[in-house]
């Protein structure tokens, strides 16, 4: 048998804005439903406050109308990635409290919301889909991309391709088949890179091609982007 206690994990860091949400709604829930039983009785953030203090409540407010406006308007990512931050550390500090109230008591910390882990490795997670925070194309012949900054990623890459091909991506492998559209021409171009931000070079200019981007690191590549329509100089 382990020696190694359990303990309330942290995999709320690597959930997607929509799961973070998903996650602290239960996790306020489940802690409001055994407050009034003695468990869980001060939380280092509160579960709900008044404004302006800072609560879970007050926090999953904030990132859900971040990211309903980045939905409607993608130059508020910035704003966006700083609400999710706020929000990490604010699950963070009550992450932490719960493992001092449970002292490693996996019925106590099921009560809590938050999941359970013996896992003391630093586990490389599939990153998430990266977020394109823009993509132009600045020179005759070529195309820039920069993508959001990503935890968990340690490369990203891109594929731009010309509309009569279609990309089946399975694992870390890309497919594409032709499909003949009278005199288009057929243009694949993918690029590799540790940076977030990369370039397409020596294109055929003046034809529109679609980007797919993804985010890798040692657990395998994420999905892609959905395809966007552009066009090269």
């Amino acid at each position: 048998m382990s020696a190694i206690k359990v303990k309330a994990s942290k995999d709320f860091v690597e959930m997607s804005v929509t799961d973070k949400l998903a996650f602290g709604g239960n996790v306020r829930t489940m802690m409001g439903n055994v407050a009034g039983l003695g468990k869980f009785p001060n939380p280092t953030v509160p579960l709900s406050g008044a404004q302006p203090a800072v609560s879970l409540s007050s926090l999953d407010s904030d990132l859900n109308a971040k990211n309903n406006a980045w939905l409607a308007n993608p130059s508020m990512l910035d704003a966006l990635e700083l609400s999710e931050i706020d929000w990490i550390a604010g699950y963070e500090q009550d992450c932490d409290y719960v493992n001092s109230i449970a002292k490693n008591n996996p019925a106590v910390i099921d009560m809590s919301g938050y999941h359970k882990t013996k896992d003391i490795r630093l586990v490389a997670h599939v990153p998430a889909t990266p977020v394109v925070k823009s993509a132009d194309s600045p020179v005759t012949g070529g195309f820039d991309v920069e993508l959001a900054t990503q935890k968990e990623a340690t490369g990203f890459g891109g594929v731009l391709y010309t509309p009569n091909l279609t990309p089946v991506i399975n694992g870390s492998q890309v497919t594409f088949s032709f499909t003949l559209m009278g005199d288009v021409p057929a243009q694949i171009a993918i690029v590799q890179s540790h940076q977030k931000k990369f370039s397409f070079r020596n294109l055929i200019s003046l034809i529109k091609m679609k980007l797919m981007t993804w985010a890798i690191n040692a657990a395998g590549m994420s999905n892609p982007t959905p395809p966007s329509d552009n066009s090269i100089k």
